[in-house]
């Protein structure tokens, strides 16, 4: 997928923190059955942008 710009986990996050009455930030599930419609989307397959988001993603589990 090319539809995640660089930085949007990070900006997300940021919205997130700044609204008490927000409590998480939920993406999509993580293991899908044997769903391939989901693979363009899987921060593991790491196509196009999401290597970008899934290392934005490593980066922010590390603060």
């Amino acid at each position: 997928m090319q539809n995640y710009p660089k930085g949007w986990l990070t900006s997300a996050l940021q919205a997130v923190n700044s609204e008490p009455q927000i409590h998480s930030l939920c993406w999509f599930m993580d293991d899908l059955p044997d769903d391939p419609n989901w693979d363009a989307y899987s921060l593991s397959n790491r196509q196009g942008k999401l290597a970008d988001a899934a290392d934005e993603f490593d980066a922010l589990l590390k603060r």
